[in-house]
Formats: C-alpha cells, structure tokens, sequence
C-alpha cells in the first residue's frame, strides 16, 4: 500500500483538515516481518517501551477532568499537546492522535497497520502524519523523521527476534537493561541483609541472584511497578516463590507493597495506597468517567516497588501506549457525532462486554462459531442485549449522539497475573510480615472464592480431664503446628483458631480436599496426639476487621463451620459441588475413598445442596 492508497483508507478529513491550505509533514514506511499479526501486536501496542528503544525523550502525564495532557522536551524544544483517546483494533489497527498546544505542529496522528501476508508472516505499515505550524516546524520535522526510519527497522527487527526466541519457550516480551546500577552503601547494606533473611527463609538461590539483578539493571519503565505472577513468569520462575521473596524484601526495606484500585473498565491503576488502612470503599476514574465499588475482587491488585533507599525508580514514560496498559480491550474506536463505521473485528471464542466510555450499561458479545457475521452497534442503546457473533465479524458502528463517543469491546476474562488480596491472604508469610495490616472497621473486601476448611478436636472434654490444663494446652499446641505444617504444604493458610479449632482457607477446592485428606490421615494414625473431624465448602468470602486481625466472613464460612455438626472422629463432611471437579473425584477415586450422602438434621435443612463425608 503507498501513502496515497493509505490516506484514502485514514483521510485528513476525518480531522477537519484541508491538506492544501495546512503545511503536512507526511511518512510510510512498510515493513515485511516473518511473525504473524498476533505475536508482533503486544510489541506493537506497547508505545512507550518502542520510543524507549527509539532513544526518544521521557514524555509526562496529566489527567485533567478526564482528559489527559502530555508534554515533553525534543531537541531543546518544548511540546505540549492533548492526547485524543486511542483508537485500536487488535491486531490490525493503531491510531494515536496529538493536539498541540505547543511545539513544532498542531497536530500529529501516528497509525500502525498490521496486514497479514501469510500465517507467519505480516506486513507493518507505520504512518506518521504532522500539521506543521511554520516552515522551519515543517524543515525540522522532515529532517528528524527522515532518521526515525532506521530507528524502526532496528526497533522491529529486535521484536522479531524476542519473539522467535519466545517460540522456542524463552519470556516473549523482554525488559530494557541499563549498565549495572553501584549500590550505594546504604543500599547495598539493604541488599545484604536481605539476602541473610532470603537464605533463612529458603528463598532458592537463583531467585535472589534475579531480584537483585532486576534492581541493578532494569530500566525504570519496567522497574517501577512490579506485578510478582507476571515478574515470576518473566523469570521462568513458581509465582509464589517470587512472592515470598518480595515480602520478605518488604521486610528489610528492600521493596515496598502497595495496595492499587484499579478501574474495572479501562483497569488502569487510580490510586496507590501503602496499606489496608488507607483503602476506601468507592473508587473513581476520570478517564472513563465512572465511580466504582473499590471493595471487589478485580478492583484491588497488589504491587511492589523498590524502596527509595535502594534506588529511585522513577514513574516513566515515553508514550501514553494506551493499548499496552489496557490488554483486555480488543476495540476502542471513536467516532464524532453522527458518524458511523464498518469494521472487521477478530475475537477469539469467549465472552466480551461492549460498552460507550463513560456509560456503566455495557452488553454482552458471545464468539461462537454459529454466531452471526454480522452486527449493528448502536450508541442510543437500539441494538440487542446480546449478540452472539461469527468471527471476524462485520461490525457497523453508529454514533447517534450530538457528541462524540467512545466504543469499546473488551474481554471479560479476569487479568490471570494480578496478585489479589485473597492470593496475599493465603500465603503465611503475609501475616507474619504484616502482624500490624488491618482493614478499617466498617470496610469489607470481596476476596471471590475461597474454599475453606475447619477442624475440631474429638472428644476434648475427655483430653482436658485426663491431662489438665497445661497437659491439653501441650497437645492442642502440638497438634495445631501440624495442622498449619499440611495446611500450608498444600498451598493454604491458617486463618486463626478458636478454641480446639482451626479455621483454615484455599485458593481452590482441590488443595483445600488435599489437606482435608492429608490431615484425616496423619490424625487417624495410632501415635497421632487427637482424632479430629473436619469440614469443608467452597465459596464467596469477604475479608473483615475482627479482634485477631484480618478475619473471613460471610455464608461460606458460616456453612463450612456447620457442617462439623455432621462429622464424625477422622471424617470429612463437605458440599456436593466439590464433586463436580474432576481433578477431586479422580484424587478420591485413586485412593480408594467412596463419599456418602448425609441425611441433614432438622437445624441443617437449611443447606442449599447436598451434602456428603468421607
């Protein structure tokens, strides 16, 4: 495609200009890739790091009133522009737009276009088109755009290589690394004592090698918001390793823990709160127009960051990038009043929200392949509550309004790489880092689904008469230790105990079943200290302030406690929706273990499934 084929596709009329009366700085560049669309579009989208690569200079962020202002400082010039929200169709279509207020233009529009040759192979067009405001903005830019040239094929050529190295099962998406950071005193002696505390806590050698790599070489970009599940992926490394590595970091002043709200629309981050006690219950974002409920399961993520007194990572960037901060949106496309727009859109088979930006009503997109081809979007709200669709799918768009709007698709399916407080919760170093974490009083936070387990000792009455106070207090500590030692080896954590009970939760039902099977047998053994009964139920939980601390609370909890009331001494009372796992009716069919249906007393009626021990 030439640029004049390509100006027939994105016309300067979609902007109110008139070419022949404005000075345009226009370039094309085309590129011919041996990777397909789908593997170069995370390289693609991610702006800032490109013009990182590029040698670009550091741009700064603005949000005001929902619209964000940027500017930046290039070849001793100051720029200062408005960014028009993107525009983006995964993976084809990129459209960054620029309105400045000071600076070399008035205007700058930059388009990537990915056009798929063969399975493995794509075609990038790179467009960059200025609306220069004087003939010396016009020579400069020539003359600087005509080196940035080079700088793409090099940039891209770079991308094509992480990404076959990423084919043979290396990290796809590689950091930018600076030389070696020299650690100041301070800091290095930081370094060192949490390396004597990684030893003791047995965090493995290689990942304390890593962590203390990243902080000396990562680029700022990278570096200063650090995601443990996507770090651990990065590093080829168990996700909870890194995580208690990073705690235990906390601990010695090597890293700090923030608590982020993030937008459920656009997920960009809103605030970043250094503790539990600093959480509100609503939440708000500018950009999207909204107010949220900052309590729910997807609007907390936990984060880490370098301590100040190691480094000072600065928050850089070098491009809104939009499209990278925002993965789950596969369409956001802006049309004026009274336009409207066909397009191709590809979904892969799931489930999709379509909403206007800044509207909290939002329908629902199915990819089936018996779906429909083809389907009219609507901005007055005049087309169906949902749409199963056939992709790639022929969408026509039509903005009814007398103002701009913003149409967004994005995928529903939940960020697998956040780390959420029900995930922190789980790990037991959390606890013992943070003794002093606490929620405020009147909020609670929806932690999703927990399974959780409770034990109790049978026939304590008996235990107390026969060995005292101090005697029973031995063995319920005792067997305490051994209950936490199999909650925690099968990914669990104990929550608190009461009395001779243990209150134990799980981040899936599977685990949860494992531990219930470990402890009914270590117990049952003939030198084990008690015979317990335990229960199990899988659910919704909230997490709460009570006197112990962070505590769980809600029907979950309350119906996993009653179910003791139907086990007997080394048994296992439990819901029957644990048995439509797969993974747990083959674990019990492998050990032999035959569940029977309990027939509920008159004050258990109230369960709203069966129930069953073992």
């Amino acid at each position: 495609m030439n640029l004049k084929a390509f100006l027939e596709k994105y016309p300067w009329s979609d902007w109110s200009i008139d070419v022949a009366s404005h000075r345009i700085v226009e370039n094309l560049w085309v590129f011919e890739l041996p990777v397909s669309r789908e593997e170069l579009w995370p390289y693609i989208a991610d702006t800032s790091r490109t013009n990182s690569l590029l040698g670009l200079p550091e741009m700064k962020f603005e949000e005001k009133e929902g619209r964000l202002f940027g500017s930046t400082s290039y070849a001793g010039i100051f720029h200062e522009w408005e960014e028009v929200p993107w525009q983006w169709r995964m993976p084809e279509e990129l459209i960054s737009v620029r309105l400045y207020s000071k600076g070399l233009g008035s205007m700058v529009r930059g388009i990537f276009l990915l056009e798929r040759i063969e399975e493995q192979k794509t075609r990038v067009h790179i467009y960059f088109g200025w609306v220069a405001n004087s003939l010396f903005g016009a020579t400069f830019l020539k003359i600087g755009m005509s080196r940035t040239r080079k700088g793409f094929e090099r940039v891209l050529n770079q991308y094509v290589a992480e990404i076959q190295k990423a084919r043979t099962g290396s990290t796809a998406i590689t950091t930018i690394e600076r030389p070696a950071l020299e650690l100041q005193d301070k800091a290095r002696s930081i370094v060192d004592s949490t390396r004597a505390e990684w030893a003791k806590a047995g965090i493995p050698s290689d990942i304390q090698d890593k962590l203390v790599h990243i902080i000396t070489h990562w680029d700022d970009v990278d570096l200063y918001r650090i995601r443990p599940i996507a770090l651990a992926h990065q590093l080829g490394a168990e996700p909870k390793a890194i995580l208690r590595a990073l705690l235990h970091g906390c601990h010695t002043g090597l890293f700090n823990l923030t608590w982020d709200v993030i937008c459920p629309h656009c997920r960009g981050v809103r605030e970043e709160k250094g503790s539990l006690l600093k959480l509100d219950a609503r939440g708000s974002c500018d950009v999207c127009q909204i107010d949220f409920d900052a309590t729910g399961e997807q609007s907390i993520e936990i984060t880490f960051h370098v301590n100040a007194s190691v480094r000072n990572v600065k928050k850089q960037f070098f491009c809104s990038a939009e499209p990278a901060r925002k993965p789950h949106i596969v369409l956001q496309d802006r049309l004026a009043p009274g336009q409207s727009r066909s397009l191709n859109l590809e979904l892969d088979p799931g489930r999709y929200r379509a909403r206007i930006q800044g509207n909290q009503n939002f329908f629902w997109l199915e990819a089936t392949p018996s779906g429909a081809n083809e389907f009219q979007w609507r901005s007055d709200g005049k087309t169906a509550e949902a749409a199963a669709v056939h992709s790639p799918v022929r969408m026509e768009l039509v903005n009814t309004a007398e103002k701009a709007q913003t149409f967004v698709v994005d995928l529903s399916k939940a960020d697998n790489e956040v780390l959420r407080p029900g995930d922190l919760f789980l790990v037991p170093e959390y606890k013992e880092l943070f003794p002093d974490e606490r929620l405020p009083d009147d909020l609670k936070i929806d932690i999703g689904v927990q399974t959780i387990l409770f034990t109790d000792i049978v026939g304590s009455s008996k235990m107390y008469n026969e060995l005292g106070d101090t005697g029973a207090f031995r063995r319920v500590r005792d067997h305490f230790a051994k209950i936490g030692d199999l909650v925690s080896k099968n990914s669990g954590n104990v929550i608190k105990t009461v009395g001779d009970a243990v209150f134990a939760a799980f981040g899936n039902s599977l685990d949860g079943f494992k531990a219930a099977l470990a402890l009914r047998e270590r117990f049952s053994e003939s030198d084990a200290p008690v015979a317990i009964r335990l229960s199990l139920h899988t659910g919704p939980c909230l997490a709460v302030n009570l006197d112990t601390g962070i505590d769980y609370f809600g029907n979950t909890v309350n119906l996993a406690a009653k179910l003791q009331a139907v086990a007997g001494a080394s048994e296992i009372a439990f819901t029957g929706s644990a048995l439509e796992s797969a993974l747990i009716r083959d674990e019990l069919r492998h050990r032999g273990i035959k569940p029977m249906r309990v027939d509920l007393p008159e004050a258990l009626r109230w369960v709203p499934e069966e129930v069953y021990r073992c």
